[in-house]
């Protein structure tokens, strides 16, 4: 027996089968798959100008088509296809290892640390609404990856997993 949001595991005793339903992430990686997608199409800095300087900043999709990305383009989308694909394999099958979960939360971690850092920006660009917002996402996915690698590890001692 199988529903939306539960995975159901089948356990062999002495005394027979018994069903073990388990919650699971699966909704909270699709969301995340899908909000990572979309905070892409808006630049992560606010636009600077003063009276001799305007410093204009590009979503990822933009600074690929640029000369002057100097690989933090390339480096950007790699890790979001990383992020989304681990993201889509954890909506639709069941998780059983702890290495999809951390990887999410390394890569969630990487690309706060580039944001909060300002890689490739100038160190004084304010964050954009979607530069906030990516932010909180970021830290969202480590912690969701960190709770449930603790899941995990916590059903896998019960012998559950």
């Amino acid at each position: 027996m199988c529903g939306l949001g539960t995975t159901t595991v089948v356990t062999m005793s002495t005394h027979g089968t018994s069903e073990v339903a388990q919650p699971t992430f699966a909704g909270l990686y699709g969301g995340l798959a899908f909000l990572v997608v979309a905070l892409t199409a808006a630049p992560f800095y606010a636009n600077t100008e003063t009276d001799t300087l305007r410093i204009t900043y590009f979503s990822i999709w933009q600074m690929l088509g640029r000369s002057n990305g100097g690989g933090l383009d390339v480096f950007s989308i790699l890790l979001l296809a990383i992020m989304v694909g681990l993201c889509v394999r954890a909506t639709i099958r069941p998780v059983r290892s702890v290495a999809l979960p951390l990887g999410v939360t390394a890569i969630a971690l990487v690309a706060v640390l580039m944001v909060g850092l300002r890689v490739g920006a100038d160190r004084d660009a304010a964050l954009s609404a979607t530069g906030s917002m990516l932010m909180a996402t970021g830290i969202a996915a480590m912690v969701l990856g960190v709770g449930h690698a603790i899941h995990l590890t916590i059903l896998k001692a019960r012998g559950v997993l």
